[in-house]
């Protein structure tokens, strides 16, 4: 190991005279297409996460229709806990999935993944009664929250000019989960819809088999140390997700001085007491961003946008049931549809317009529409319900831009890389704790204000995030995760 160290930093300084900035330098197709390939496969996983939103909606929906003759008959409230399940066992897979991500690696995670995603599917589908129906959403909410790592993968192995665009790939693939399982719950019964989602689960498992492991991984947890052979692993992960080898290496040069500084700034030893590690919590770079990550969690899971997911037939039914030609059903799929397209349009924009500024467009365009819906709703001297759907779905496009997903993604993007997917776990079980309170909550907060009462809290809340955003929350487009760790020092 001695013999080694030397010649391993002879390599860096010859190649750091040779070899141009990496990250001055914007990527071409060419170099970089296994970064976009790569990503795409990981976050896979993210349309799970989708799929279980929807899925309560078309579970509780064939339960409930007249002649149903299922073995299982939901009493009340029974509905409730389907949809909110799913959010309180999220929490868990979070918790687990920081020291998990970081001692395991993100690859072998993210095939882990799918091993309770299959099991939730097949019990779902076997379930013979709500208890077994219970435990299969339960199991789904638990990997949920270990898709996480997604996030983690995608922003240590994409260039700053394409991670804020590959991040929102999570916006995408919730929101194509959710389409998708909207139009599947149109045509087929519940149970057939498991079965095809446990086959899906299968295809993913086997494409992520394909991709290598995360160089920030292999350079600053394998093991806790470095030696020639994880340099050599970093470098060949290097060099699958850039085919130009003079970038790669001048990365890998990046990586390294990276890590030896964090090595003499902030020491991470697995021998830290509790003490030691609490008081790294006091480091600017540290707190500053996991209170700004609480405050922005605690107003999107209460601006409504998922709430609207979850019980989107029920909801719809509440509002009219018929609106012109569409009935409920068609109402949640053209919803699934308007947030798929929007997610994709944001997608694109963040890569010109970064994420601070699609926040605060998202917060207005969600207070000022759900307010109208309120509004209207209010007015029922109207005949036509048509606007109030009107409403609803715009409130739909912009928090798909925005305050629904961009969120998620910044764990990945304000976290310190040694604490990343440790705290980022605590994040995600935050809010979908969160989530599960206001999704469970729901049905009885609308018993007591009433549909249009909801709508108007939400719109507070929404321009409420806004005003948060624009004040606090910094601009990551293009810029390198070091970079962004130092601007909160």
């Amino acid at each position: 190991m001695e013999e080694q160290t030397p010649t391993t930093e002879v390599l860096i300084s010859n190649t750091e005279q040779v070899v141009p900035d990496s990250r001055i330098l914007p990527p071409i197709w060419k170099d970089s297409y296994t970064q976009i390939i790569g990503a795409c496969i990981v976050h896979l996983l993210t349309i799970q996460a989708g799929i279980n939103m929807a899925f309560s909606a078309i579970l509780t929906a064939h339960l409930k229709e007249k002649g149903n003759d299922d073995v299982i008959q939901l009493m009340p409230g029974q509905d409730g806990w389907i949809a909110s399940l799913v959010t309180i066992s999220t929490p868990i897979g979070s918790l687990l999935s920081g020291r998990l991500i970081d001692k395991f690696g993100r690859k072998n995670v993210s095939m882990f993944v799918c091993i309770p995603y299959l099991i939730s599917w097949i019990l779902i589908y076997w379930s013979y009664n709500i208890v077994w129906l219970y435990v299969g959403r339960f199991l789904a909410g638990a990997a949920a929250g270990l898709s996480s790592v997604a996030i983690y993968y995608t922003s240590e192995t994409t260039h700053p000019v394409w991670r804020p665009m590959l991040l929102g790939l999570t916006s995408v693939n919730v929101s194509f989960g959710i389409l998708l399982t909207s139009v599947l719950g149109k045509w087929l019964y519940w149970r057939t819809v498991a079965v095809v989602f446990a086959a899906f689960t299968a295809v993913i498992f086997y494409f992520i088999t394909t991709l290598p492991e995360s160089p920030h991984w292999l350079l600053s947890f394998k093991n806790g140390t470095q030696d020639a052979h994880r340099i050599d692993q970093a470098r060949k992960s290097l060099k699958y997700f850039n085919r130009n080898n003079a970038k790669a290496e001048r990365e890998l040069v990046e990586l390294l001085n990276n890590y030896r500084t964090s090595r003499v700034d902030v020491p991470m030893r697995q021998d830290e007491t509790l003490k030691e590690k609490l008081k790294s919590f006091k480091r600017p770079e540290i707190y500053k961003p996991i209170v700004l990550l609480l405050i922005i969690f605690f107003f999107q899971q209460n601006t409504g946008s998922y709430v609207i997911v979850f019980y989107a037939v029920e909801l719809f039914e509440e509002l009219g049931g018929q609106f012109g030609y569409l009935d409920a059903y068609w109402a949640m799929i053209l919803m699934g549809a308007i947030r798929f397209v929007m997610a994709i349009i944001a997608m694109i924009l963040s890569l010109k317009y970064g994420r601070r500024m699609l926040c605060i467009i998202s917060g207005l365009g969600m207070g000022l529409s759900i307010l109208s819906a309120s509004l209207y709703t209010h007015l029922s001297q109207f005949d036509t319900k048509i606007p109030t759907l009107v409403f609803v779905l715009v409130f739909v496009c912009f928090s798909a831009i925005g305050w629904q997903t961009i969120p998620w993604s910044l764990t990945g993007e304000l976290l310190p890389t040694k604490l990343r997917a440790i705290v980022g776990g605590i994040m995600t079980s935050y809010a979908y704790l969160m989530m599960f309170l206001v999704v469970l909550t729901f049905p009885a907060l609308k018993e007591l204000i009433d549909v249009k009462g909801v709508f108007l809290i939400y719109g507070i809340i929404s321009f409420a995030s806004t005003a948060v955003v624009w004040k606090y929350l910094p601009e990551t487009l293009g810029k390198t995760l070091t970079e962004i760790e130092h601007f909160f020092k």
